[in-house]
């Protein structure tokens, strides 16, 4: 489920393997290969676009929304397509990844997992293939105005979202609430219930970005477990192509703070895409 979790944040590189998630010596909060909650494998995932929000005319309309598109070949796709991603973790061998993004899919294929999602309507299932059984993870939305730029999926609005084993019942359970000024979610360990995490996000100064209403900067405020815990601020930036989030990532391979510090994005306009991702890695992608 770790890899479906990364719709709640934000952005990053999908690859095969992550530094584990969570406050050292905290049961329930670091990763975990069986699937309970983990948010350590970030990447590209997200909430596909309804068609009605397609491009047109060299620029990308939705919810109401319409942006000039980034120029470039891909001004007018987005971050569409099918891309060869490249990891290099830091002491570590090479991994090639396949990430295929449609209007209403996303696929991700690793020499150590599989991930794939598909909306339909209002509804958005995750099946994340990294162990047996297979994690699955979705839920619906309540639509709200957000345009994302470039980014081919619907974000705005009310999610509810829950996980688990495939054909098992649910240990997961979140809720994610996307506007243009605030980005806020939550959540819960089920059976018994307990906190996870909790994030909230402030819009700052706005700023130009391809990524439309994303653009300026987002004061995110992390929290691990229960309300009271110990909060990790990190600043996150959107200017023109480029992402860049506060300084810090992972220690020995694990988040000891926030998740979304040190990740560096940056597209060129057309076919590909470089940076860093939590101080462990680095990664490139071309679009095939």
């Amino acid at each position: 489920m770790r890899h479906a979790l990364v719709v709640l944040c934000l952005f990053s590189a999908a690859c095969s393997s992550s530094p584990t998630t969570g406050p050292m010596g905290d049961a329930g909060h670091t990763g975990d290969a069986g699937h309970t909650g983990d948010a350590g494998h970030t990447g590209d995932a997200g909430h596909p676009r309804d068609a009605g929000h397609g491009s047109d005319a060299g620029h990308v309309v939705d919810a109401g929304h319409t942006v000039d598109a980034p120029a470039g070949d891909g001004g007018t796709t987005g971050l569409l397509g099918t891309w060869d991603l490249t990891t290099t973790p830091v002491g570590g061998s090479v991994v090639t990844t396949t990430v295929v993004v449609g209007e209403d899919s996303l696929s991700v294929t690793s020499p150590g997992f599989t991930l794939t999602a598909s909306r339909s309507g209002s509804v958005l299932s995750f099946v994340d293939k990294d162990g047996v059984p297979a994690a699955v993870f979705g839920g619906t939305e309540t639509a709200g105005a957000f345009d994302p730029g470039l980014v081919p999926f619907t974000l705005g609005g009310s999610w509810a979202l829950q996980g688990g084993d495939q054909g098992g019942a649910s240990t997961m359970q979140c809720t994610l609430q996307v506007s243009a000024t605030e980005i806020d979610a939550t959540c819960n360990n089920l059976g018994p219930t307990s906190p996870y995490f909790t994030f909230t996000s402030a819009r700052g100064a706005a700023a130009a970005s391809s990524f439309g209403d994303f653009g300026g900067t987002w004061n995110n405020v992390w929290t691990w477990g229960k309300a009271g815990s110990k909060t990790y601020p990190c600043a996150l930036d959107f200017t023109g192509n480029d992402i860049s989030t506060c300084a810090g990532g992972a220690v020995g391979g694990t988040v000891t703070g926030s998740p979304l510090a040190g990740i560096k994005f940056t597209w060129d306009g057309a076919n590909t895409i470089s940076g860093s991702a939590m101080g462990w890695a680095e990664f490139s992608a071309t679009r095939l």
